[in-house]
């Protein structure tokens, strides 16, 4: 063997340690690391993450909790990231429901009049398209009754769901809440979002009247306003005509009547003489001033939380 085939295998092992070397082991990270500054010590093969943007953090960087963030819950991030990520998490989630049924359809054709071996005993087992089905059917039953996630890993909703299908493993609640419900916030908020674009001139308005259960707003708060009003005007040593009067005001107050139609000008009003000219009664019964000087006088510090305690009662 001559020297320079002796040196050109040395050289060329040299080069091949040293590709070795400069690689790094492990799964190779992926695009959404772009996004995240590292944080942290690496741990078991996992190193922390902050959002470029907002600043959340997570100590063990997960590329599933990232993506989810980015197109659900940072509020910093620009439009066509977060739009992108969106796409990103619906197109896995329906990959993931698409694979599980061409995985079921590769098997072999079982002639229908044929009796079945699960008809005798019932598997301990299910296929992965039935798994996905009942993974959104516990997702949507949990959300929508409200009921709590930690739920899920009680041993009574185990009995009965192994109950009725003893081959279904429901999820831990780290994954139903994460997870599922990130899939299913990800694919509303493309459906809307995709719909939206597809209409023109569109409105913005506000339903005032009544909320998700059915209440109403504006008469609920204006209540709750008039009520505390009361209390704590009764607490100054108000009576019931001066309660009542206090109640007509604010109602006129906000219904933008006599004496409080009148215009502010920036640059030359000032709050105070607005007020004074708003209120032109006796210094007795200018009830809304002294509710608002009362409730100015609520201090945050350590020193006044006695005050506080006493007016509020």
């Amino acid at each position: 063997m001559s020297t320079q085939e002796t040196n050109g295998g040395s050289s060329s092992g040299v080069l091949l340690n040293t590709n070795k070397e400069k690689g790094k082991p492990g799964r190779k990270r992926g695009p959404v690391w772009i996004h995240f500054n590292d944080i942290g010590t690496k741990k078991e093969g996992h190193i922390g993450c902050k959002c470029m943007y907002c600043g959340w953090t997570q100590t063990r960087g997960e590329p599933a909790q990232m993506q989810a963030h980015l197109a659900l819950s940072c509020s910093k991030v620009p439009s066509t990231i977060k739009i992108e990520y969106l796409l990103l998490i619906k197109q896995n989630a329906e990959e993931q429901v698409t694979n599980s049924t061409s995985t079921v359809s590769k098997k072999r054709c079982v002639n229908l009049s044929q009796t079945r071996i699960d008809k005798f005993y019932e598997s301990d087992q299910i296929d992965s398209t039935k798994q996905v089905l009942c993974d959104k059917a516990v997702a949507k039953f949990f959300v929508c009754c409200g009921v709590a996630f930690h739920l899920v890993s009680h041993p009574f909703f185990i009995d009965m769901v192994k109950s009725l299908c003893n081959g279904y493993e429901p999820p831990c609640s780290t994954t139903l809440s994460n997870t599922l419900m990130n899939n299913e916030l990800t694919k509303i908020t493309v459906d809307q979002q995709l719909t939206l674009d597809k209409e023109s001139d569109l409105t913005l308005g506000f339903d005032g009247w009544t909320s998700l259960r059915g209440k109403g707003l504006h008469p609920m708060v204006f209540r709750d306003v008039c009520l505390n009003a009361m209390k704590l005007l009764k607490n100054m040593g108000g009576g019931e005509n001066s309660c009542s009067e206090l109640v007509a005001q604010i109602r006129a107050f906000t219904q933008y009547e006599k004496p409080y139609d009148l215009e502010y000008v920036l640059g030359i009003d000032n709050v105070f003489l607005w007020w004074r000219l708003c209120n032109p009664v006796r210094p007795e019964e200018h009830y809304i001033q002294q509710l608002a000087m009362k409730i100015l006088s609520i201090t945050p510090h350590n020193a006044g939380c006695e005050r506080v305690f006493s007016i509020i009662g």
